[in-house]
């Protein structure tokens, strides 16, 4: 049997070039940077379980990272950041004016992390989200499969005309 010190985070990243770069991955806040957090997990929280082993009841033997959550690709973008399974979860983001609004659903940041069920998108369309104008906000996109039931087709953060990645690599 192993003890291991297992450090989790929740994310959502929108892509900026060049995308193999972790730091150009940014948060809706752009002092959120994928990046940062990895170095904060593997450099800092995983080793407070050897800073402070004395008062552990029982030693580590390893230490791991976890992040879950998505990462928002612009239109025709596949490259993911270094060091990130080409398995994740994945959305796109695009300014607001160049998507069809009406054509989508938001939703709140509970909604971000799991795929909506036929259930889930039903109470989204019978209360649905104020739309912002002057913030980063998440939409996802629907259609009805076969047997009548809606179903996710993508996850779209949708970003005001002002919103601006910051111009250098960190």
């Amino acid at each position: 049997q192993k003890n291991i010190h297992l450090e989790v985070a929740v994310k959502f990243y929108l892509g900026s070039p060049p995308y193999e770069n972790p730091y150009r991955w940014f948060g809706t806040n752009i002092k959120d940077q994928l990046g940062k957090k990895l170095d904060h997990l593997k450099n800092h929280q995983t080793q407070l379980s050897k800073i402070y082993k004395h008062k552990l009841t029982e030693e580590i033997d390893e230490q791991h990272c976890l992040i879950k959550g998505r990462l928002f690709y612009p239109s025709g973008v596949l490259s993911c950041p270094k060091g990130v399974t080409s398995n994740h979860l994945k959305g796109s983001w695009a300014y607001t004016q160049d998507v069809d609004i009406d054509s989508l659903l938001a939703i709140g940041k509970a909604d971000w992390l799991a795929e909506l069920k036929h259930a889930d998108i039903c109470r989204l369309q019978n209360n649905p989200k104020v739309l912002l104008t002057d913030r980063a906000q998440c939409f996802v996109d629907t259609q009805k499969n076969n047997s009548g039931k809606y179903q996710e087709l993508n996850r779209v953060f949708c970003l005001p005309s002002d919103f601006d990645f910051p111009n250098r690599p960190s």
